[in-house]
């Protein structure tokens, strides 16, 4: 059991603790064995529970904290407590996002599946308590106090409080109305259709393993600029072609192939540029011009395409080149023209890359750059958490090959280099 001292906390005239459900429980069998103190059960997509005291004074305080030991003993298979800011923070969005309900003439039927809570002050023939359930209305209340009376049995008949399992202390993500439960040593990926809060519970993420320590370093890749605007003043903001730039042509010749055929074949069926894939002619052409790179840069790559293209005679060859080189045109930016990163930016624990910029200009240019950047700092991410929005942008089912990104899903683990993958369907993303 966790240790209750450091779970007790004074709440002006109150001793309390906050609870998390460990396995399902109807909370009716725990109100009927409770005695000397009071409880607010919290009943939602998670179940918690608070005990407190009615008032507290320090003649009552060996006599509370032994009452309180009591229940979790008989309870610790069912209960467990939690830190005193979880309970705090449980009990702050409890007083803004709940309403007491006047139940003085009837109780109403409060069914499964209803966010509810109930504070029991004192059993009896009468029970005095409270009820609240989620909503906006005048009457928001004081929820670890009661106002309103009613038989056991009317209770327990008209209002379901099945409680469900709640996130372990440790892992605790506090969200807008409870914490929730993430294994931060594993990939992750956020899913949900547009407005249903992936980027706000991705910033939550980021902000806990912040304030915790969690990583040595944590790169964003920010593809509408929320990020940069959210995280402004924590981390190092960098914006591709301005104070950080990533050259594909700089890898070993057989990666630096297969990366720009990644990259553009993930844009073209994102963005309909280009509609056609890679073909096998396409890409020995691009290999055959790496290797007469005489300087690592896109107009070398450009010059190399001319000369091969005045060799070949053949139709196909020279219709090949041409798509190629109208593709490489594409990536002839200042994201891609060089390695540059400044010093700030490596010194940063947090990194947001503004990709926003980019991705108007070239959304063929903001996937290449993206992928030649984690190949080029794969050796420095280390105990490292990168975010990458818009995920369905960069890895997605139609690219052939593995890409870096794919490599760390596989490989990131041993070296602590861990995921975040957002995006809104996981039919766009490559399995």
């Amino acid at each position: 059991m966790s240790n209750l001292s450091s779970s007790l906390v004074k709440i002006g005239n109150r001793l309390l603790v906050g609870l998390r459900v460990r396995k399902p429980i109807d909370a009716w069998d725990l109100i009927q064995s409770i005695r000397g103190v009071r409880l607010t059960v919290i009943s939602d997509e998670v179940g918690f529970v608070i005990l407190h005291t009615p008032y507290h004074a320090p003649l009552f305080t060996n006599l509370h904290r032994e009452r309180i030991r009591q229940v979790l003993n008989a309870w610790q298979d069912y209960l467990e407590p939690i830190p005193t800011g979880a309970a705090l923070n449980i009990l702050d969005s409890a007083s803004t996002q709940f309403t007491r309900i006047n139940a003085a003439h009837e109780i109403p039927q409060v069914g499964v599946g209803i966010a509810k809570i109930i504070t029991i002050c004192g059993l009896g023939d009468a029970i005095s308590y409270s009820l609240f359930l989620r909503g906006s209305g005048n009457s928001h209340g004081d929820v670890l106090s009661c106002s309103d009376k009613a038989p056991l049995t009317s209770l327990r008949r008209s209002v379901n409080v099945q409680l469900k399992p709640a996130p372990r202390p440790g892992s605790m993500i506090m969200t807008r109305y409870y914490p929730v439960d993430i294994d931060m040593g594993k990939h992750l990926v956020i899913l949900g259709a547009t407005g249903s809060g992936k980027t706000t519970l991705a910033r939550k993420i980021v902000s806990t393993a912040l304030t915790r320590n969690l990583f040595s370093k944590i790169v964003i890749f920010d593809m509408t600029g929320e990020y940069s605007l959210f995280f402004a003043g924590r981390g190092y903001v960098a914006i591709p072609g301005i104070d950080i730039a990533a050259n594909p042509l700089t890898l070993p010749k057989h990666r630096a192939s297969e990366l720009l055929a990644s990259a553009i074949q993930a844009a073209s069926y994102m963005y309909n540029e280009d509609n056609e894939g890679f073909t096998f002619i396409q890409l020995e052409i691009l290999e055959r011009a790496l290797e007469r790179l005489r300087d690592t840069d896109m107009q070398s790559l450009y010059r190399a395409l001319d000369e091969l293209g005045q060799e070949f005679r053949r139709n196909d060859y020279l219709n090949a080149v041409a798509a190629v080189r109208r593709r490489i045109r594409r990536l002839m930016v200042r994201a891609l023209m060089r390695n540059a990163m400044s010093s700030d930016a490596l010194g940063s624990r947090l990194l947001i890359i503004n990709m926003a910029p980019l991705y108007y200009l070239s959304q063929v240019a903001s996937v290449t750059f993206i992928l030649t950047f984690l190949e080029l700092m794969r050796g420095r991410l280390n105990n490292a958490l990168i975010v990458i929005d818009e995920a369905h942008r960069v890895l997605n089912r139609y690219v052939v090959g593995e890409t870096i990104i794919e490599k760390l899903i596989r490989e990131g683990r041993h070296d602590k280099a861990l995921l975040t993958l957002i995006t809104q369907n996981p039919l766009d993303l490559k399995h």
